[in-house]
């Protein structure tokens, strides 16, 4: 496997070479011709399955606070292409998208879930990349991004694949964004839609062994009260609270927990040593059949 000194990364000013991972060309693109206010300057990476291969959607890869979009790119690609998916993976960077998890727009007025929209149109009219329903896949900080994405925006997802998220937005209308759905000291956001995310297939993946409170993760009294005090105890209640609500709204359980054993919270080693792209991959294609908890 190539190590990562071989790959490419976008810049925070957003030049990016056509990047390679074994062999399999990852192409990077800048929306330049449709930027807004709000969305000003969005650098991704991309990639398409060989012509040979039927087209079975499109995954969008969203990085952590780490910001490494070419990894995502990367390893997704190698695991997605040979099974038909093309790979989109957004660089949202930290000048302009600081605070990008919660999917809202930031002091400066930046929102990266209409950058991540502009992404998606893009690719789609200069690539002819099928960006109806994507899949959303997002690591860390970007677990946390994809799952207020599909609250806050009307936007049609086809399945959620959250990879040990930092901390949630739990489904309590009685607990203030974005801790909860109800409203907090800026106002509620507009146009939260928990039916939108009950409606939305969900895997959580965490590794059994991610119980560290590393200096990445949100250690507020208020989250470990809430949410308990690692990202696999979080993982667990957020899961359960969220079949829990969809049970008392009369739907099938939506969530499904899957633990990796000895898998801690480092990205290149669980990509790497872990296989985390296959393991995506694999809920995917073979969607597990989530249950309320025992």
């Amino acid at each position: 496997m190539s190590p990562p000194t071989r790959m490419n990364t976008i810049s925070e000013s957003g030049a990016a070479p056509v990047a390679h991972f074994t062999g399999r060309p990852v192409k990077a693109a800048c929306v330049s011709s449709v930027r807004t206010e709000m969305a000003p300057h969005v650098p991704y990476f991309f990639s398409r399955p060989a012509p040979d291969i039927p087209h079975r959607g499109t995954i969008v890869s969203i990085h952590g606070i780490t910001r490494n979009s070419a990894a995502h790119a990367f390893h997704m690609a190698r695991a997605a292409g040979p099974l038909g998916y093309c790979v989109i993976a957004p660089h949202f960077s930290k000048t302009e998208y600081s605070g990008y998890q919660l999917a809202l727009a930031n002091a400066a007025g930046r929102d990266a879930s209409q950058a991540l929209q502009l992404v998606l149109s893009d690719a789609s009219l200069r690539f002819d990349i099928p960006t109806q329903s994507p899949i959303l896949c997002g690591y860390s900080g970007g677990g946390q991004f994809a799952h207020r994405f599909v609250l806050t925006q009307d936007v049609e997802v086809r399945q959620l694949v959250l990879v040990a998220p930092g901390w949630f937005t739990f489904p309590d209308e009685a607990v203030p964004f974005p801790y909860g759905l109800g409203a907090n000291d800026d106002g509620l956001p507009g146009g939260l839609d928990l039916d939108r995310l009950l409606n939305t297939p969900i895997c959580v993946v965490v590794g059994q062994s991610d119980v560290h409170r590393t200096n990445s993760l949100n250690t507020e009294p208020r989250i470990d009260s809430q949410q308990g005090r690692n990202r696999l105890q979080r993982a667990k209640k957020w899961v359960a609270a969220i079949n829990i609500a969809a049970s008392i709204r009369a739907l099938e359980p939506v969530a499904t927990l899957v633990p990796v054993v000895k898998a801690a919270h480092n990205f290149d080693v669980n990509f790497q040593r872990h296989r985390f792209a296959n393991r995506i991959m694999d809920l995917i294609v073979n969607p597990p059949q989530p249950s309320l908890p025992s």
